[in-house]
């Protein structure tokens, strides 16, 4: 009688422990979502990061998808060239694309704009990727550029 308690709980410890490590099918289609940074009373919220291949196989291309509305009380202009991507491990930072389709528009006050920063990246970048809000100054203004947001973003894997 004792043996055959001992096989039933071994066998029930057995399956239970398996049942553990079966991974949720769900959890490989969650996409990360990025907190809304919010700079001089405009808020920025990134909708959702792309990779894909550049088209010659020498690196990828990084899409970020971002909305930006103005609560301010004055247009606000913003650019890709506004935006920086640092990948801290490689020590290496990438600045736009510049032959691509970047978002670079004037918001409106109470109105809001999509678009895109995109970037040219190494295939083995981190996987985990800083970008950066760091308005492009104009060279004779006293001003310096600073950077005045960031996020950390997680490398998706390519799409198709």
């Amino acid at each position: 009688m004792k043996k055959r308690m001992f096989a039933l709980i071994l066998v029930v410890l057995v399956f239970s422990l398996g049942a553990c490590s079966i991974d949720d099918p769900n959890k490989a289609d969650e996409k990360p979502t990025y907190a809304t940074k919010t700079v001089k009373n405009v808020d920025m919220k990134i909708k959702n990061v792309k990779r894909t291949e550049d088209g010659k196989g020498r690196h990828d291309m990084l899409r970020v998808n971002m909305k930006v509305t103005n609560h301010s009380n004055s247009k606000f202009g913003i650019g890709g060239g506004d935006f920086i991507l640092k990948d801290k491990k490689a020590k290496k930072e990438y600045h736009v694309e510049p032959t691509a389709n970047n978002i670079g528009t004037e918001v409106a006050v109470d109105k809001s704009a999509e678009g895109s920063v995109i970037f040219s990246i190494d295939k083995d970048a981190s996987k985990k990727l800083e970008l950066v809000y760091k308005p492009v100054v104009v060279k004779n203004s006293k001003t310096k550029a600073k950077e005045l947001s960031k996020w950390t973003l997680t490398l998706p894997q390519k799409s198709e």
